[in-house]
């Protein structure tokens, strides 16, 4: 009989990938399988180096856990106790306290505002900024070359009407001087552009700055003036105020013990950096990635056994438990609590608190203050205000200065006054005949027009260069000098007060202290107790994890270079994965590398997608070192921040909304970009190594396998499903299921031999003439009875139930003509012979009726399933057949009835309960096993 067969029918791809041609991107495949392999790399260095204190546990648990942002040790201090004893700090709050506390809040503003001065007691303007505002009230500044500029410019006027005047009257001849002169008037222009410097041409020291000693001495004795009355103090006072100021600086060492613990805490739960992990590189989501540990992935199985390999993975899976628990925990928490209870503490961090707080010192102060002599405060507002003005109408001067040196340099305004330069320099070398022609050209709408317009834009700048505004300000400014003489005598009283003030260091700290018991805002009980729970919910890690990990270490776990291909691995497929995120933003590469000077970024991207292309999945791990390979020959950009820097400028500085709104959108690109990274050159070290790493871990895998220890391979089928080799570890399986087998086979024959003789057939007479089937061929499920299996691991699994009956058309069969036994029939008795011949005419009946499509050897009838699970990890649905469904499909034949056996499939996969819906393109996801 012919049979249909397909010349790549290969045991792995059938089932597996039913749909082959939809296979999905071969970047996206070939980073999947390497995060497996790296991942079960990561977590074999993790468990070694755990086990053995190699691994520091704070930094593991403060990568996965916490980001990498702190760790464990950073969330631990004495939180609830230092928060009850803040809440009830001992703060004497009486009278005479009160009393020493305004007394010394007023030195001590008073010793702020001399505190620059350098020279106390002058209250008189600077000489020097004194000859710079009369000079100004007299002259002005010196604007010689703006007045040039615009001389030339109104040259430029007076040329054009003479142009257009000799034009119109036909006397073109004299227009050529006129163009002589427009010409040295452009070059005029030009040249003296060159020397607009605003700040050479606006020379004035800043008058705030010159009047700040005035100022703040003014302010000062205002201030004396004011609350005079409130400097008088008691002993008494001021040592309660001296206990108050003890107990704070207890309270700031208590405070500092746990500030640290809270501000973590508030990291963790609100992150504001990307997670960049080293030591758990190969889980760069860091928690979520922990349940993908133990895939299933077929294409990882294929590699090892998993089974055996992960056996020995469970000191680590227990680590990962007990850190799933702890992050399940964390999970809803929020970090409001904690900014309410951190507001609260921080005041209480005062840093440098002097021993004896100075409080003597400052309190000696105020018997120098004149407390018999009158003290008139000095107005010091209107004054303060004129010279601000000053400063405002001189920085205004010089700030159009620099608009009119920006519009001269411009290239667009230097284009068109060049060709108008052009033109008068034609004119006057013309040939007579061409002369009115060149004129017209000169005068050419267009061309004027544009001309015209920089000359207007020019005599608008040039209206805001005026120093009329600044001279009447220096001069109101002069005018109050001898308010000022009548200022330094009452000045001349408070000398000996500032300056006893000035110097003593300690009172802004120990102002600081009041300040922050005065306006302590104690927070309610019920936040205290929550900020408590989080602390104890962020740093729940129990610490006998470790010793709980020895206790269900195997000791045969050994990778040797655990730690160099764990951090290669990571690294390097985590610079892929970047990469790969990368090629998804080809819209913002497009927008900034169109910028100018930005080449490189283009070369970049032009390069990734070549890299991409070049990707091909492997069937084993060695064969990804190309991907690495080939990803150094990406060229990254080095200081990509930059570009980013020199965007975010051209946005702040540019005033056309359209073209703002353009730039921020390449400002959001760069940002986007450079969340990613393109800088490639920190994995370059990784991908040369990760080849060898590659090799290495592929060997390491392949140990897993099942081991071989006689020169003979001995194989038991046990329900059809499974061979077990023959190994040390299931000798006594073997030998008990020998034993079982052989007592099976005893039985059956003696069975057998006991119905032959008592029904008196022959057990070795000749077969019946076998009906040959004309039908298709191809690989067939086998109808063998439905056994069991043990689910797979991780994985939502159903059982299988019989497929229900299908209604095949009936075709006719072509049989051989029947050949008559050797024996005569008649040998039986004849109510026997006629219920036999009725028995197999039956039978004929009934295979001329279905529809036979397998070829010899045929498969037994469906079902074959065993079992149909889901795997998340990989997101597909696995066919657990049993061995001769297998044997079969290893044999390269193809299953005939295929769309029979998936919509059985099928019918089973919909009673598998999982989350969401992934049923989508079922058959692209079916794995046989």
């Amino acid at each position: 009989m012919e049979i249909e067969t397909f010349e790549d029918c290969k045991p792995q791809d059938y089932l597996m990938n039913r749909a082959a041609r939809n296979a999905q991107d071969p970047l996206d495949n070939s980073i999947s399988h390497l995060q497996v392999a790296t991942r079960v790399t990561n977590a074999i260095h993790l468990q070694f180096g755990l086990l053995n204190g190699t691994v520091p546990l704070d930094d593991v648990v403060g990568e996965l856990l916490y980001s990498g942002i702190v760790k464990p040790k950073d969330l631990k201090g004495p939180v609830k106790e230092v928060l009850e004893d803040l809440k009830s700090l001992n703060i004497n709050k009486e009278v005479e306290t009160k009393k020493a506390e305004t007394a010394y809040e007023t030195l001590n503003e008073m010793k702020e505002l001399v505190q620059e001065v350098k020279e106390i007691g002058k209250g008189l303007l600077d000489q020097a900024f004194e000859g710079d505002l009369k000079v100004l009230e007299a002259n002005g500044f010196d604007l010689k070359v703006p007045e040039e500029l615009e001389e030339a410019v109104n040259g430029f006027v007076s040329r054009i009407k003479d142009v257009r005047k000799y034009h119109g009257n036909g006397e073109d001849q004299k227009a050529v001087d006129t163009f002589r002169n427009l010409i040295s008037e452009i070059d005029s222009l030009l040249s003296k552009a060159k020397e607009l410097d605003a700040d050479a041409i606006v020379q004035m020291p800043s008058a705030v700055a010159s009047f700040a000693p005035i100022l703040n001495q003014a302010k000062a004795v205002k201030l004396y003036a004011d609350r005079k009355s409130q400097l008088e103090t008691s002993t008494e006072g001021k040592e309660k105020l001296l206990g108050n100021l003890q107990e704070m600086s207890r309270a700031s060492e208590e405070a500092t013990k746990i500030l640290r613990p809270l501000e973590a805490a508030r990291s963790i739960l609100e992150p504001r950096n990307p997670r960049r992990p080293l030591l758990t590189a190969g889980f760069p989501n860091g928690v979520d990635d922990l349940n993908l540990l133990f895939s299933q992935d077929p294409w990882f199985k294929e590699l090892t056994d998993t089974e055996a390999l992960y056996k020995h993975l469970a000191p680590i899976s227990k680590f990962f438990d007990e850190i799933k628990k702890v992050s399940d925990g964390i999970a809803p928490l929020k970090p409001a609590p904690i900014d309410e209870i951190l507001e609260f503490v921080k005041p209480f961090n005062i840093s440098s608190i002097p021993k004896d707080f100075g409080t003597d010192q400052m309190f000696a102060c105020i018997k120098t203050l004149p407390f018999g002599t009158t003290v008139t405060p000095f107005d010091v507002d209107p004054l303060s205000a004129d010279i601000v003005a000053v400063d405002t109408g001189v920085e205004e001067l010089r700030a159009a200065i620099r608009d009119m040196s920006s519009f001269l340099e411009k290239p667009q305004t230097i284009s068109i006054i060049n060709e108008m330069r052009d033109i008068a320099l034609e004119a006057t070398t013309a040939d007579p005949n061409q002369l009115r022609a060149t004129i017209e050209k000169f005068l050419d709408p267009e061309k004027i027009g544009a001309f015209e317009k920089v000359i207007e834009e020019f005599k608008k700048l040039n209206k805001k260069v005026d120093d009329e505004k600044v001279k009447g300000l220096a001069a109101k400014v002069s005018s109050q000098q001898k308010t000022l003489e009548t200022f330094q005598k009452t000045l001349d009283n408070l000398k000996p007060a500032f300056e006893c003030l000035q110097p003593l260091e300690d009172a802004k700290v120990v102002g600081q202290m009041i300040d922050t018991w005065k306006t302590m805002q104690v927070p309610k009980q019920e936040t205290i107790k929550e900020v408590v729970k989080i602390m104890k919910t962020l740093d729940a890690m129990p610490a006998s994890v470790v010793n709980e990990m020895k206790a269900l270490d195997t000791g045969k776990l050994h990778l040797k270079d655990s730690e160099l291909h764990s951090t290669t691995l990571g690294l390097a497929t985590r610079g892929i994965a970047d990469m790969r995120d990368l090629l998804k933003q080809e819209a913002n590469f497009e927008l900034i590398g169109g910028l100018p000077g930005k080449e490189g970024l283009q070369k970049t991207h032009t390069s990734l997608v070549a890299w991409k292309g070049g990707v091909k999945e492997s069937k084993n791990l060695s064969g990804y070192g190309r991907i690495f390979e080939e990803a150094l020959k990406v060229p990254g950009v080095e200081r990509f921040e930059k570009i980013g820097e020199e965007v975010r400028d051209l946005e702040e500085k540019e005033t056309d909304p359209t073209k703002k709104e353009e730039l921020k959108k390449v400002v959001n690109a760069t940002e986007e970009l450079g969340a990613v990274g393109l800088d490639l050159a920190g994995y370059s070290a990784h991908f040369r190594n990760a080849p060898k790493s590659l090799e290495a871990m592929e060997s390491f895998f392949a140990s897993f396998k099942p081991r071989v220890t006689t020169t003979k391979e001995v194989g038991i089928v046990i329900g059809s499903t499974t061979t077990i080799g023959y190994s040390e570890d299931n000798a006594m399986l073997i030998i008990i299921v020998v034993i079982v087998v052989a007592a099976f086979i005893s039985v059956a024959a003696s069975a057998v031999a006991g119905f032959c003789y008592c029904c008196s057939w022959c057990c070795f007479k000749k077969k019946k003439r076998a009906v040959k089937e004309n039908v298709k061929g191809g690989c067939r499920p086998p109808k063998t009875p439905l056994t069991t299996t043990s689910p797979v691991p991780t994985t939502t699994s159903t059982p299988a139930t019989p497929l229900p009956p299908t209604d095949a058309p009936k075709k006719k069969v072509t049989e051989k003509p029947k050949t008559p036994s050797k024996k005569s029939e008649t040998e039986e008795p004849p109510k026997k012979r006629a219920k036999k011949e009725d028995k197999e005419k039956s039978v004929s009946r009934s295979r001329s009726s279905t529809v036979s499509r397998v070829s010899t050897p045929a498969l037994p009838a469906l079902p074959a399933i065993i079992s149909v699970s889901y795997a998340e990890a990989t997101n597909k649905f696995v066919i657990r057949v049993n061995l001769e469904v297998r044997k079969f499909v290893e044999n390269k034949k193809l299953l005939a009835d295929a769309d029979e056996f998936f919509e059985y499939a099928k019918s089973l996969i919909n009673n598998i309960r999982v989350t969401g819906d992934p049923r989508e393109h079922i058959e692209n996801r079916l794995v046989i096993i």
